[in-house]
């Protein structure tokens, strides 16, 4: 059943990442809600379910809009065991690290993704990047609060999602 859930929420995210998320840009800039639910399960003690989510997303979003299928799985997946390492070396809070640790993510993500274009020829504005990575981190660590808030509510709410799965050592 946890997994069933976690496959909802992962085509919820796509959906919403399609379809309404380029209607609330801020500045051309919209949150990386994928960035945002993989901390989210990372910061909930749910390593399985980060990296699921990472692989699954990633590769969805690859499949979609992508040329190329893999770079941004691998990139989700770097960033889900970054959030797990961190969960196990640092104080974890309701929203603080979680927002810092989005933050942090999405500006790597954005400065990845302009070494992407790069490397593709393409033309890329230092200035840009900069201005781009600050707002969109700004923007998915607001969003990313808000998705730990949901989700922590349903792991509370539901007794079934903190159950660990077979391939875990814990509990």
């Amino acid at each position: 059943m946890k997994s069933f859930i976690i496959a909802i929420i992962v085509v919820i995210d796509l959906i919403i990442e399609t379809t309404l998320l380029p209607f609330v840009e801020v500045m051309g800039v919209k949150p990386n809600m994928l960035l945002t639910l993989i901390a989210a399960f990372a910061f909930m003690d749910d390593r399985l379910a980060a990296v699921s989510v990472a692989i699954a997303g990633g590769l969805l979003q690859d499949i979609i809009f992508a040329d190329i299928v893999g770079p941004t799985a691998l990139l989700h997946l770097a960033f889900a065991y970054g959030f797990i390492v961190l969960r196990d070396k640092v104080a974890v809070d309701r929203v603080i690290m979680p927002a810092i640790m989005t933050f942090d993510a999405a500006v790597v993500y954005n400065v990845f993704m302009a070494a992407m274009f790069a490397l593709s020829r393409l033309e890329v504005s230092l200035r840009g990047l900069l201005t781009l990575s600050i707002f969109n981190g700004l923007y998915t660590a607001a969003a990313g609060v808000i998705v730990y808030n949901i989700l922590h509510w349903l792991y509370r709410k539901y007794s079934f999602m903190n159950k660990q799965s077979i391939f875990s050592k814990e509990k």
